[in-house]
């Protein structure tokens, strides 16, 4: 059974850097400054929109993304419609295909990056039926109406 974690925002006791953060060994990454993990965490809990930190494989470098909760009622729902499975034993929840869907057309219209709608073909290439009816209104609170239909609905058939 998955078991949510809510993350209290505090500020942190420093005060935010405009530079790269960096999780690494002494010295950080290429001159970059070193933060340890926690540091990292904690700067990206106290973000406004979309504290996001990465977890890499380092054998096999792939790379999985990780969205803060920020209260948002999409990611509410995508959180209690999460898709689970068993890796390695260990079980893991993953946001489900509409969630994703609806963020990278989000982040497509800022910042016009084909690599997103890519990604959509693909996860729509997976098969999955998905609950387009149940995210209408999340679609259109984010006006992203047209982008769903071009990228999504039209590839439905």
């Amino acid at each position: 059974m998955a078991r949510r974690v809510t993350w209290e925002r505090r500020p942190s006791r420093r005060p935010p850097q405009k530079q790269s953060l960096w999780s690494g060994g002494a010295g950080g990454t290429h001159g970059a400054p070193s933060h340890t993990p926690q540091e990292v965490i904690e700067a990206e809990i106290i973000r406004r929109q979309r504290g996001h930190l990465n977890i890499i494989h380092q054998e096999s470098q792939t790379r999985a993304d990780i969205y803060l909760f920020s209260g948002d009622p999409f990611q509410a729902w995508a959180y209690d419609h999460a898709v689970h499975a068993d890796i390695g034993g260990l079980p893991v929840a993953f946001a489900p295909p509409e969630y994703t869907i609806l963020m990278k057309l989000e982040f497509y219209r800022e910042g016009g990056s084909e690599k997103h709608l890519r990604d959509i073909h693909g996860i729509l290439s997976a098969g999955e039926p998905l609950r387009t009816a149940e995210v209408a209104r999340f679609v259109a609170s984010r006006g992203l109406e047209a982008l769903w239909e071009k990228h999504v609905l039209s590839r439905l058939g």
